[in-house]
Parts: C-alpha cells; sequence; structure tokens
C-alpha cells in the first residue's frame, strides 16, 4: 500500500482511485509499467485491502439507481459474505446481501439471509419482481459458518432461478411451463448490506448467466476488461478502499466514475417543506456531499441541480454548519431559509441533500474475501525451458532488470552440460547422468505473476518404486520380510530468481521473483516418480504441479568409466596372466554400462570397441552383439605364441589392460565325424576361393586319374565359428536302454584356460558315429555343480548300449543347445508358466501334515501359497513361490511313476526363515489322532517312515533337516540356492546336500521308492511366517553301476556345416595329375598336368560363381609347354610357370597373360639347375622358389632362388657356397647368414607365403638319405631376415604330394589327402600359419 497519498504508477484497468491508491498494483500483473521518463522507479507492496464491516447499525451501502443495474434481462450475481460471532444477526427478519427494491412495494430484486434462530443456519432467498404483481422467490435453508467467508450466488435466465452457497448449487426454481420474465426497471438505490450484520466483499453483477466452471475466476480474481466486456460484467464493487465513505465499481460500466457510497443519507423536500437527515444510531454526519435549493434531477446519490438554483456553496456551507457531527438535522426548504432570494422561477422547487453518516468505528474491515490474487497456483502450462531466459532483459532499461547473472551462469553449465530442457511435454523422460532442466513462470491462481513464493516454498523431488532386491537379501543373516529397496530419492534443486546470491545485484522490484529453474540428475534408470508442489503436503490440486509422474528413465551412453570387460583371460588381477592358444579365437565380453554405472540393455555400441596389442598385428578381434542386451562378445585371436600385453578399448580409452600368455597353435585335423570325405588321392590341385576349397585331379592308389571338381565347404565364415576340441566319453556298464548318463566335467579348468565358453554354452556331445546329437542338459552356473565348478554335471540322454561318444567344445560363437526336457522329459519341473501349478498336473492336500500332534493341528491346503514368481529362479525366469507369509501354506505334489532306484534332484532358495519347507519322495498322508490318546497312540499315526530334506525349524533352526523322525544335519542353513539330491539304488538311500555333503539318515539301511514330487509349506507354532522357492525339480532313473569318464583332449577342427560336394560336372578337364591350379579374379585356372606318361600343356578356367569349366585356347602355343610337377603362380595379369619335368627335369621359366591369352617366353638364372618337385610362392613383387628334385645331380635340393618381376633378375638366396659366382647369386646381402639351421632337402612338399609380414612356409615333403622319407614338420623362412624357423613336428603332417590352401585371411593352411605312411590319404589338417600377424576383422 502506497503512504502519504504518494502518487504512483498504475497498470492494468480500472482498480486504482485518482492514481492516488491502488490495490493492484503492477508487480502483480502481467507486464512491467512503461516508465519512458523514468519517474517511476520504486515498487509497491500489493494486497487486496478490505471488505465492508455492518455493526448492526443499518446504514448499507448504497449505489445510485441506474439502467444498467436494474437487470431486466438474464443475470448473475456473487458476493462473499462472512458472518462473525461477535457481531450474530442484526435483529431484522432479513439480512439483505443486496437488494434493490421499493421501500414501499418491494418490487425488484433482492438475495437475504434469513436467520432460523439455529446457529449458523440460514434461510437463503433470492426474489425477482417479473410484473403484473408476480414475484419469483426462491428459499433454502443453508449453513452458514461462523467466522468463514461464504461465497453466494445466484443466476436467474427468465426461467430458472438458481442459488449457489460455496459454489455449489443449493436451489433451483423452474418456470419451463412459463414465458421468460425478468424484472422491472425501478428507481430505486442499489443496497449493500441492508441490515446485514457481518461483512460482505466483492460484489459481481452480470448481465448473464455466468456457469459454475467460471464461479471461483469471477468471484476470487480482480476483472480488468477496460476494452470490452465479453464477460457481461456490469457491476464490481470490491471493497477495497479501506477508508473514506466511497467504494468504486471496477467494472466497465463504472469506468466513468460511478461509485457506490457509505452511510449515505438522502433528503429532497419540497419547498415549503422541510428536508430532515436522519443518521443510524451511533452515527454522525461527517460530510455534506450535495446540497441544493432549486431544480434537482436524479435521485439519492445521483442529485444534479437544474439552471434554476440557489448557490450551491452557499447552500452546502449553510446544510454542513446545521447537520455535521450531527446524528440528525432538519432545515426548511425555503428561500429565506439561507437569506437570499431566487430571481428565476420553475415548475418545482426542493431541497435535496446527500450527506454520509460517519459510524462511530470504521465502516472497512481488513479481513477480507479469499482471492487467488498472489497465491501461487501451479499450472503445467506455466513450464518451460529456461535457456529460453538466457541474455534476456525486460522492463526497463538497463542492467538492473536484465537476467541475474548467477543465474544466467547456471543456465550456461547446464547447457554445456548437454541438459535437457523442456517443459512440461518432457518431464516423462530423462537420462542417466544427464542433467534435467525445467522451469516455472510462476502466477496466482487468476494468472498475474506470483512474486512471493521462495524455492523453499516447493517440495520436488523424484521417488524410486520399491523393487525385490535379491542381493541385498542373500547378505542378511537372519529372515528377511522380502527385502525391498529402491535407489535414493532425488531431491530436485530449485532456484529462484530473486534468491539472494553473494555478490549477486538484486533485480530490480524483484522482477525475476516469478521465475523458478528446476533441476536434477538421475542416476539411476528405472521408472521413478515425479512430485512437485507448492508447501511440502499439498493436497489442493492449484498447489500440485507434478502429480506423482512416471518419469521413463534410460540409461545414457556407454561410458568408459563404469563398463567392464569379462571373459576367461581377462585377469581378475591386474598383471598377472591367464593361457591362451595362438590362432584360436578367445571371447570376452564387454558388459555395457552408462556413466552412472547402469547397465545398458541395448545395442548399439559394437562399433566403440577395439583390441590392442603392442604389436598391431599380433591380434585380431571382431565384435558382435551379444544374446542379452548390452552385452558385446569380442572374440579376439593372437597371432603367435609367448606372453602379450593387451588392451580392450571403448571410445578411445582403455578399459581393461593385462597380460597374457598364449602356447603355440596346434595342428588340427578336420573331424571327420559327420563329413563324408572324398577318396583318397595325391598330385591333386587345392585352391581357395572365399574360404571354400576346391580341388581337381590327382590320382587314386589304384592309379586311377581323377577330373572331379570337388568343392569343401568348411563351415566357417569370415570369423570362426568351429570347434577347437574333443574328448571321448566312456560309459561302463551301459544299460541297453536309454539312461540320462550324469558326466561330472572340470569346466572350471578348461574356462580359465580359455578353451570352453564363461557360459559352457559350446558344449556338445554326438554319438560315436556322429550321425545325430545326444540331448544334454547342463547344470546352470548357479547351481552347486554348475557351469564353471570343477565337478559340473552335464546330464545327457545315450541310446541303449553306447558305450562311448564324444565331447566337442571351444566354439566361442556356439549358442547354448542345453534342453531339461529333452533329456528328462515330463520328470523335469521348472515353472516357467504364469498360470496355477494346479492347471500343470499338480495337486494341494487338504489333509497332508507333516505331523498330526493337536499342537500342530490340520492346516488344510491353500492352493493360493504356491504360485510361479519372477523373483529368482534357478533356470528361465520364474521359479515355485511356497507362500507361508500371506498364505496358510500346504502340500503340493505331482504323481510320477514309481521307480526303485532313482535320483530326484531339488533346488531351493531358502531365506532362512522360520516354518516346514521341504521335498519328498514317498511322503504319506498321516491318520488324525485323537487329542486325547496318549503321545505312543500319536506316533502310531505318524508317518514313521517316510523320507524327506529341508526346512524344519521346530527341529533345528540352524542346519536342515532330515526326515523321518525330524533330526538336524551338518550342513548350515544359509540364504540362497542349494540343492538336495535324494539317490536311492534300491538298497541304500542317500540325501546330498550342494553334491558334497552327504546328509545323516535315521539308519543306514533305509531305502525308499519314489511316487511323486511332495513339497511341504506349513506354519509351525510360535514362528514367525516365511516363504522359500523351488526350481529345476529332476527325476531319473537311478543305476548305480553306470559310471562315465572323458578322455584326453584332441585339437581338432569341427563344423557341423562342413561338407564335400561335386561340382562343375559338366565339361570337365581331362583326368590328370601333378597339374597345378591358381586363382585369378573369380576363376581357377589349371595348366598341364601328367596322365599316363602324357604331358598336358593345355589351360581350362572354373568359373567360382556359375560352377562351370572352359577350355583357354591361347593365342599362341609352344611344343615345349607340356610338363608336369611344375610350380605356377600369379603375379599380376600373369601366371608365371617354372620347371617341371617332360619327363626329363626342365628349368624354363614361362609367363601365361591371362587377359591376352598369350605365352612368353622368360628369363632364367644360368646357376639354376633345372628341377621337378618344387614349390613356389609370390610376395609382393618376388616369387620364391624352393626345394625340389635336380636330376642332373641326382639330388634333392634346399635352395630358395627369388625372381624379381620388376627388374626380371633371378637371385639365389641360398645356401651360397661362393657369393661371388656370376651364376645368379647376386649381393652378398641378399644371401642368407650362417650358422643357421635350416630343413632338411625335400620335393613335393607344400609351400605358402602369407603374414602381415610375409614369410615362406613350407609343410611335409619328402626327402633324407633315401630321399624317401616323409617330412613331418614345419618350417617358416622369413623373407626380410632371410632366416629359417622350425615350427612344428606332427604326425599330420607327414605326407608328401598334398595339396595345400590358405584361409582366413591367410592365417591357417589346410592340407587334403598326399601319401604318407605308406598309404594315398583323404584326411584334411589345418595348420596355423598366421605367426607374423593377422589381418584384422571388420566389426
Amino acid at each position: 500500500m502506497r503512504d502519504d497519498k504518494q502518487p504512483i504508477c498504475t497498470y492494468g484497468g480500472y482498480t486504482c482511485a485518482e492514481s492516488y491508491q491502488s490495490s493492484y498494483g503492477f508487480c502483480t500483473l502481467q507486464h512491467m509499467p512503461l516508465d519512458p521518463g523514468g519517474m517511476c522507479r520504486f515498487c509497491i507492496e500489493v494486497k487486496d485491502g478490505s471488505s465492508l464491516n455492518f455493526m448492526n447499525q443499518g446504514m448499507p451501502a448504497l449505489v445510485p439507481d441506474s439502467d444498467h443495474l436494474d437487470l431486466t434481462g438474464a443475470f448473475t450475481i456473487f458476493a462473499f459474505v462472512k458472518k462473525t460471532a461477535e457481531q450474530g444477526n442484526s435483529g431484522a427478519s432479513r439480512e439483505y446481501i443486496v437488494t434493490k427494491q421499493s421501500d414501499y412495494s418491494g418490487k425488484g430484486y433482492w438475495i437475504a439471509l434469513i436467520p432460523t434462530g439455529a446457529i449458523g443456519e440460514y434461510d437463503m432467498e433470492f426474489g425477482v419482481y417479473v410484473g403484473s404483481e408476480k414475484f419469483r422467490t426462491a428459499r433454502q435453508t443453508v449453513n452458514v459458518p461462523v467466522d468463514e467467508w461464504l461465497h453466494i450466488g445466484v443466476t436467474y435466465s427468465g426461467t430458472a432461478l438458481t442459488m449457489y452457497a460455496d459454489q455449489v448449487m443449493v436451489s433451483t426454481l423452474m418456470f419451463d411451463d412459463e414465458p421468460p420474465m425478468y424484472n422491472r426497471r425501478n428507481s430505486q438505490p442499489l443496497l449493500v448490506g441492508k441490515d446485514f450484520a457481518g461483512l460482505i466483499d466483492n460484489l459481481l453483477m452480470f448481465d448473464s448467466v455466468r456457469v459454475s466452471d467460471d464461479f471461483v475466476s469471477d468471484s476470487m480474481c480482480p476483472h480488468n476488461l477496460p476494452a470490452n466486456n465479453d464477460g457481461g460484467l456490469i457491476a464490481y464493487f470490491r471493497f477495497n478502499e479501506a477508508e473514506g465513505f466511497m467504494t468504486r465499481d471496477a467494472s466497465p460500466h463504472g469506468a466513468g466514475g460511478t461509485f457506490g457510497y457509505l452511510g449515505l443519507v438522502c433528503a429532497n423536500a419540497p419547498e415549503g417543506n422541510m428536508a430532515m437527515l436522519q443518521c443510524a444510531p451511533g452515527h454522525t454526519i461527517s460530510e455534506v456531499l450535495y446540497a441544493n435549493f432549486g431544480e434537482n434531477d436524479g435521485t439519492c446519490g445521483a442529485y444534479e441541480a437544474g439552471p434554476c438554483a440557489l448557490d450551491r456553496q452557499l447552500v452546502e456551507e449553510f446544510v454542513g454548519a446545521a447537520c455535521l457531527n450531527h446524528n440528525n438535522c432538519s432545515i426548511p426548504a425555503t428561500v429565506s431559509t439561507f437569506n437570499t432570494t431566487l430571481a428565476c422561477r420553475a415548475t418545482t422547487r426542493t431541497l435535496a441533500i446527500n450527506a454520509i453518516c460517519k459510524p462511530a468505528l470504521s465502516a472497512w474491515s481488513m479481513h477480507t474475501a479469499p482471492t487467488l490474487v498472489g497465491e501461487t497456483h501451479l499450472f503445467t502450462d506455466d513450464l518451460f525451458c529456461p535457456f529460453e531466459l538466457m541474455d534476456q532483459k525486460i522492463g526497463f532499461e538497463g542492467d538492473d532488470n536484465a537476467l541475474p547473472d548467477w543465474l544466467d551462469q547456471t543456465l550456461e553449465d547446464l547447457m554445456m552440460n548437454d541438459a535437457q530442457c523442456g517443459g512440461a511435454d518432457t518431464l516423462d523422460s530423462a537420462q542417466t547422468g544427464r542433467p534435467v532442466v525445467f522451469g516455472l513462470r510462476a502466477k496466482d491462481g487468476c494468472g498475474y505473476r506470483s512474486l512471493t513464493s521462495t524455492a523453499d516454498d516447493f517440495d520436488a523431488t523424484v521417488t524410486y518404486p520399491m523393487i525385490f532386491n535379491v542381493s541385498a537379501m542373500e547378505e542378511l543373516e537372519t529372515c528377511p520380510d522380502f527385502p525391498q529397496t529402491r535407489f535414493p530419492d532425488i531431491a530436485i534443486t530449485v532456484l529462484n530468481g530473486n534468491m539472494e546470491m553473494e555478490g549477486a545485484h538484486p533485480a530490480y522490484c524483484g522482477s525475476w521473483s516469478d521465475v523458478f529453474v528446476m533441476t536434477y540428475t538421475p542416476v539411476f534408470t528405472g521408472q521413478p516418480h515425479m512430485a512437485i508442489s507448492y508447501e511440502a503436503g499439498a493436497s489442493n490440486a492449484d498447489k500440485i504441479l507434478v502429480d506423482n509422474l512416471q518419469v521413463d528413465v534410460t540409461f545414457a551412453p556407454i561410458s568408459s568409466a563404469t563398463s567392464q570387460v569379462i571373459g576367461s583371460i581377462v585377469d581378475e588381477v591386474q598383471d598377472t596372466r591367464s593361457v591362451c592358444e595362438a590362432g584360436v579365437e578367445n571371447r570376452v565380453q564387454v558388459v555395457a554400462y552408462d556413466g552412472s554405472g547402469n547397465r545398458i540393455m541395448q545395442h548399439g555400441d559394437a562399433q566403440e570397441i577395439a583390441v590392442h596389442a603392442m604389436q598391431a598385428s599380433a591380434v585380431r578381434y571382431h565384435v558382435q552383439n551379444a544374446t542379452e542386451l548390452g552385452v558385446y562378445n569380442v572374440f579376439i585371436t593372437f597371432a603367435t605364441s609367448g606372453t602379450f600385453n593387451w588392451e580392450v578399448n571403448l571410445l578411445n580409452d582403455t578399459i581393461y589392460n593385462g597380460t597374457v600368455t598364449c602356447s603355440g597353435a596346434a595342428i588340427r585335423p578336420m573331424d571327420q565325424l559327420n563329413i563324408d570325405f572324398p577318396d583318397a588321392r595325391f598330385k591333386h590341385t587345392m585352391v581357395s576361393y572365399h574360404d571354400d576349397l576346391y580341388v581337381f585331379g590327382g590320382a587314386k592308389s589304384d592309379k586311377t586319374y581323377l577330373d572331379a571338381t570337388l568343392k569343401f565347404d568348411l563351415g566357417i565364415e569370415e570369423n570362426s565359428m568351429y570347434f577347437s576340441y574333443k574328448r571321448i566319453v566312456m560309459v561302463d556298464n551301459m544299460p541297453e536302454e536309454e539312461y540320462n548318463v550324469e558326466l561330472h566335467l572340470d569346466t572350471e579348468m578348461l574356462i580359465s584356460s580359455g578353451k570352453l565358453k564363461e557360459d559352457c554354452s559350446d558344449l556338445r556331445f554326438f554319438t560315436w558315429e556322429g550321425d545325430s546329437t545326444l540331448p544334454m542338459w547342463l547344470e546352470p552356473s548357479q547351481a552347486p555343480a554348475g557351469c564353471g565348478s570343477s565337478s559340473t554335471s552335464v546330464w545327457i540322454r545315450v541310446p541303449g548300449g553306447m558305450e562311448r561318444f564324444w565331447m566337442y567344445y571351444g566354439n566361442k560363437q556356439a549358442k547354448s543347445t542345453s534342453d531339461a526336457s529333452s533329456v528328462f522329459g515330463d520328470m523335469f519341473e521348472d515353472f516357467e508358466y504364469t498360470n496355477s501349478p494346479l492347471d500343470m498336473g499338480w495337486t494341494v492336500e487338504d489333509v497332508t501334515s507333516d505331523s498330526c500332534t493337536p499342537d500342530a493341528g490340520y492346516n488344510p491346503g491353500e492352493a493360493a501359497s504356491f504360485y510361479t514368481s519372477d523373483l529368482v529362479s534357478m533356470t528361465g525366469t520364474r521359479s515355485l513361490r511356497a507362500n507361508i507369509a500371506d498364505f496358510l501354506g500346504g502340500s503340493l505334489e505331482k504323481a510320477v511313476p514309481m521307480m526303485k532306484r532313482f535320483t530326484m534332484k531339488v533346488y531351493m532358495y531358502d531365506l532362512k526363515c522360520e516354518g516346514a519347507h521341504f521335498v519328498s519322495p514317498d511322503f504319506k498322508v498321516c491318520q488324525p489322532a485323537d487329542p486325547l490318546m496318549g503321545s505312543a497312540q500319536y506316533k502310531a499315526k505318524l508317518p514313521n517312515l517316510d523320507n524327506g530334506v529341508g526346512v524344519y525349524t521346530s527341529s533345528d533352526n540352524d542346519t536342515y533337516c532330515v526326515m523321518y523322525p525330524w533330526h538336524s544335519s551338518t550342513a548350515v542353513r544359509e540364504h540362497g540356492w542349494h540343492s538336495f539330491t535324494l539317490r536311492d539304488d534300491d538298497e541304500h538311500l542317500r540325501i546330498v546336500y550342494d553334491e558334497e555333503m552327504v546328509l545323516p539318515l535315521r539308519a543306514a539301511d533305509v531305502t525308499t521308492d519314489i511316487t511323486k514330487i511332495f513339497l511341504r509349506a506349513a506354519r509351525l507354532p510360535d514362528e514367525d511366517f516365511s516363504s522359500v522357492f523351488w526350481d529345476s525339480i529332476l527325476i531319473t532313473e537311478y543305476n548305480p553301476a553306470v559310471s562315465s569318464a572323458y578322455m584326453e583332449e584332441q585339437p581338432v577342427i569341427f563344423s557341423r556345416e562342413a561338407r564335400w560336394e561335386t561340382v562343375g560336372v559338366q565339361n570337365p578337364p581331362p583326368a590328370r595329375q601333378a597339374h597345378t591350379a591358381v586363382v585369378y579374379q573369380t576363376a581357377m585356372y589349371i595348366f598341364a598336368g601328367e596322365r599316363s606318361a602324357y604331358q598336358y600343356s593345355d589351360i581350362w578356367r572354373f568359373d567360382f560363381e556359375s560352377s562351370s569349366w572352359e577350355f583357354q585356347r591361347p593365342i599362341n602355343s609352344f611344343d615345349d609347354l607340356g610338363r608336369s610337377d611344375h610350380s605356377a603362380v600369379v603375379y599380376n595379369h600373369s601366371m608365371f610357370v617354372y620347371g617341371g619335368r617332360s619327363p626329363a627335369a626342365l628349368g624354363d621359366f614361362w609367363a601365361y597373360d591371362f587377359e591376352s591369352k598369350t605365352w612368353s617366353r622368360m628369363p632364367t638364372s644360368p646357376g639354376m639347375m633345372p628341377r621337378f618337385g618344387h614349390s613356389a610362392a609370390v610376395s609382393h613383387n618376388k616369387m620364391y622358389v624352393y626345394g625340389g628334385y635336380i636330376s642332373e645331380e641326382g639330388k634333392l635340393t634346399d635352395e630358395i632362388w627369388s625372381y624379381a618381376f620388376e627388374d626380371m633378375q633371378w637371385t639365389k638366396i641360398g645356401p651360397r657356397t661362393n657369393n661371388f659366382e656370376s651364376n645368379g647369386s647376386g649381393d652378398p646381402s641378399d644371401a642368407m647368414l650362417f650358422p643357421q639351421e635350416i630343413p632338411e632337402a625335400r620335393l613335393s612338399m607344400t609351400a605358402v607365403i602369407t603374414g602381415m609380414e610375409p614369410a615362406l612356409y613350407i609343410v611335409g615333403g619328402i626327402g633324407g638319405a633315401s630321399m624317401m622319407e616323409e617330412q613331418p614338420d614345419l618350417w617358416k623362412f622369413d623373407i626380410e631376415q632371410l632366416e629359417w624357423k622350425w615350427m612344428a613336428s606332427n604326425s599330420l603332417l607327414a605326407r608328401y604330394d598334398s595339396a595345400g590352401a590358405l584361409i582366413a585371411d591367410g592365417s591357417i593352411l589346410v592340407l587334403f589327402g598326399g601319401h604318407g605312411d605308406g598309404d594315398f590319404m583323404s584326411d584334411a589338417v589345418f595348420v596355423y600359419v598366421g605367426e607374423t600377424g593377422l589381418q584384422q576383422s571388420n566389426h
């Protein structure tokens, strides 16, 4: 409020009185006032100032008559009233809230409260005079609470008259059977509070029927409608003046200066009569507003002087002297009274007076009606992205009103942190680790800016729901009440633009007080709920901004700081070593987490993962999405044996580094278990195209020449998809019928050595013949004998009489085929369903009990006690919950075929609760006993031969108990999953806990037959209620004589998809042997060869895409091209052929251009003797020729020669006897240096050049003193260092005239066929030759 009538700048409607006073200044409105002159730079405190206080003196507020107040059509009237205990009732029969009736006829309209005599009870009356002496009146008893404001409302439509109390309709009177009728005009003033005792505030009148939705905004918000009157507002008295005798009409009709008057008394006496003014008791005349003798028009409060009148100042001074400070006064209405004359003559001359009667106490009360102005209400439409505020200036020019610097900096920081910014439509989603920011432009209930709220007024949180926490439960020592946990609540930080910040200049006029910035950063994924209210615990909807909104918090982008690497070659302790094999694929997994440590449950980041070793080519890797979302399989192959420092990078950051030690690569045969290999042969050729092998020609042991073209599909894609190891599994005393063999396998060792996947999913079992896969079930990793243990239980369904079969593993891309139903059939129960167990073959017994004593009594079964749950599980996603915490419990059983010899294994999740939770294969219904019988008779009725195991806390609360009778064991109870195995050989029953502890029975010779699966859940006397979970129950026949064991490990290459097939059957080349085959573009070219001493010189082309042969007719030809046992390589667009025999040894050199189909004779070296049975390979721009038979010397050679294609020069690399011979030896720097170990001279070996650092590899061949000894070794010649290195010896390599080709980006040499160990061969052998470096795979 202003002080001392200081002029102020007003804005926003007709709520000000002559610029001296305003109940709503600019600080509550939508905009700051414009002040170009800078004369109004101050703030005002604003409030609803007052109400009218009627104090039993019967002096109403009077509003002079006006046509718009006659309400001659539909209308609505609102007002607030407050009856006070101090004032009580006025004593009048009617206490008028508002009336415009004639004092004589009562015609007009009115709203009144009529006391009923009961405290706080009144009849509310609303009446309208509609003409023809007819009144329409409604009356209804209402409760008017003492000392509380009551909103009174009435509407009249012409046919319906309705009354409301506090916006609730209390009465309606319908006149539908009559035509619309409306109030009649009259000249009476509008009286407010006539004969009323109490307070009245905010009187509104409309010339329309307002609907109930408008009542609150109409009555509790100021109306500022200067431009139009869309709402039909015709009178609006807010009674906020707080002093004086005038109250202003704030409606558009009052824009010209319409007022109401408090204590107005009037007189209009005709000339010659007495003008009398009479105030109510306790009032005195305090002011004369109008006094005139002569012509007077208008009515009380609105008199106007005509042209014929005395001097008004004279009259007013005389009336004031006679009446002021008096309760009443009388003045003769004559000219002589005023001691003057009136020259003019008028038809009617009167003395008209308007005066104010002032009460002894103020007619104003500072108790105001409820208002929404200044009362903060929250609306989601007022939410916005506060980044919009940055650099914003509003209102006055200058820095005072700019966005506060501290808030601007806060928003800038949030923007730099990639905060999610938005309004109401963005609140339902968030991302972990990413700030969420939103703004609120606070408004009061009337939509004006709310500048009175502070940040402390808000209660804003994000709360996560409760969830079942298994890990927390396992840490408890006692029975949990199903531990639930939730992530910590997040307090939303609320900042206000007018907050006092150290060093910050406050905003002008609190101009940012209505701006709130709210921010929080979620840490955990989930679906928390957001709640924001104004005042903690607010229940009023207007005080709640966000009401329990579910926020979907998703994970943030993958983070290198929190993501994890797991796998058998990953060191648990930094810098320790683990084991792998060179050339064999390993698998680690990257488990994706966001920056807040949340598991990311989606794929999409494989491209961000990389693996590095100290040497870039020392490791090859590729990344694939794992089955589990957010997990990536990283398949890694180390190039060579030795110890490597290696690391896994994510987003270019190292997330793991350690060392790994790899053994040398094993020589692996291609397993022929399920493959029909072609006939044995030698002197054939084989090439590789897209990792498929193509074989042509050769000769069989019966000297048959071959013309077939064979394709060998290895079943191996770019990345390894084969099994690397196999073992024989032997079964002793295998029955003649199918039997479930239990194999105990040390998977812990296999996993730690990198040979078996961490989840054992690459285990496979095949029949001895390989014609079928054997069904198997692997006990899960959570089980005591699960994957990863030193004695993992693997159950294999083996055909009758099969005493041996195969086990394979070492395929890092294999998926699990473990399937209990294929092994145990209906004798396996894992509760993987959501419907009741009673729908799945289980029954609940009504009378079965573990005891029949009076103490325990009967516990009739309650089916609701047993249901499947996804809280915990051993296999799959569900288990059976036996719940006697919320239900009665009972006995659940399922009949099974009777077995005298059986194994039953069950898994129980123990919560360490009290009660009876046990499993039995033979529990029988006990018979009820008479409670009056002795204890011996009780026991006679008990099932004393039944057997079972589990929890029975009446016997022992700390250990697992065995029945019957119940007794404790040495197996101490622990939270979590545990197994109970009941195994009976028809002579002895054994009960084993967690695979290793045998529990004591009542006697050594206990035996039983299984007839059922019986699960008991019972409350015991004086014990708390509880639950357990059951899962993965299996039953199978048991034969104690049957045992199994696995044999020594064998390295292999095994793919179920590998197959041989014949291709190119149309128009093949003639059969031959000792020819060559090379690959150029998309075709294989074969050249020459021998058949029955005939030396071919032809060229044939096999197209890989169309699988067709075509003879290549050269443009030119030479008689001496025919040959066999020669070499051929491809460089650029040509095939280069060297040596061979025809039948004598040859030393010539030829080039065949594939594009022009022409032959060219190439230069030779005089020091290079003719030879055959040698090998040749190309690296970069050189061809290297090794070994062979030199017939002129009658011996094998171990020479290496190179031919440079660019300068067409031959060089003898060595061994040299003289570096300065002029026979092509060349520069001494090109020679091998000695001493060094070199391979024995040989012929008919296989040679290839491969590797990131290319090297020449030779395998097999024949040599030795007899020149017929099969060489079982692998040698590598380093082309850069000119050094030989022995790599491996293996009997599988002892062969000659074999065929070889490179696959897997040149890292594996496959040998097929040949002659060895005195026989022709038909096998395939895989030789790893990638040790000089591996070519990187694509993601």
